[in-house]
């Protein structure tokens, strides 16, 4: 049962960071740079620090597992560049490497960062198709699946993944590919849970905006003076 063991850590870390995503998707600050991310600067390099802070954590969680490797900085990293494009995808990676590789003692193999980075630059040119399929669950898990199967296949190739005692490599291929494809998928279903809200709010200002408009018509048909001023503004405050 020991992938039983592994995919239960590295599920729990990533659905607490989704949580902590979704929390801060309720925050004015993170709403507004989800939907300027395209005109303004600070709002990439707001899910910048936002995503390496994740990442950064996960990493530092990770060192604490029975294998090094076992973290979720490509699901942070891979969900970056499909939510914010090429911009954040790749100034997390950059920034959650650089840092994850001066202050943390996690014995990465020395191509683990260049890799990230690939990794998110690839994603982030991803994000305009994935949009354009409305981020379909499916495709974002599809997404997942191939960066990690990519991932894993080179550590295999170069014999980089070293695990303790009790463990084997299958012990925790299953348990990475799962979690990794499952969490990339999750934060692309939690952002488009949040442009569905923000159209549904949309849609009711719209309803709201019309029916005003409609009542008030109807009591300035007589002509704008005093009484019918009053009764309009009662309208859009009642409103």
């Amino acid at each position: 049962m020991v992938w039983y063991n592994i995919i239960i850590g590295l599920c729990a870390r990533i659905f607490l960071m989704l949580i902590f995503f979704s929390l801060l998707c309720r925050t004015s600050l993170i709403r507004k740079a989800l939907t300027t991310l395209k005109e303004r600067r600070r709002s990439r390099i707001l899910l910048i620090g936002m995503f390496s802070a994740m990442a950064l954590v996960d990493i530092w969680v990770g060192t604490q597992m029975p294998a090094y490797f076992l973290n979720n900085h490509l699901v942070m990293t891979v969900a970056a560049g499909l939510i914010g494009g090429p911009v954040v995808g790749l100034g997390t990676s950059l920034l959650s490497s650089a840092i994850a590789y001066a202050f943390m003692p996690v014995a990465f193999a020395t191509y683990h960062y260049p890799l990230m980075v690939a990794f998110g630059l690839a994603s982030g040119c991803l994000a305009a198709w994935l949009q354009r399929q409305n981020f379909i669950f499916s495709n974002a898990f599809m997404v997942g699946f191939i960066f990690t199967a990519i991932y894993l296949c080179i550590n295999i190739a170069f014999g980089t993944i070293n695990l303790l005692d009790g463990y084997v490599m299958e012990d925790a291929l299953f348990p990475m590919v799962f979690s990794y494809s499952l969490g990339i998928a999750a934060f692309l279903d939690t952002l488009e849970d949040f442009y569905n809200q923000q159209d549904k709010i949309e849609g009711i200002s719209a309803k709201t905006a019309m029916q005003i408009t409609n009542s008030s018509m109807s009591l300035v048909q007589s002509g704008l003076n005093a009484p019918t001023a009053t009764e309009t503004v009662n309208l859009i405050l009642k409103e």
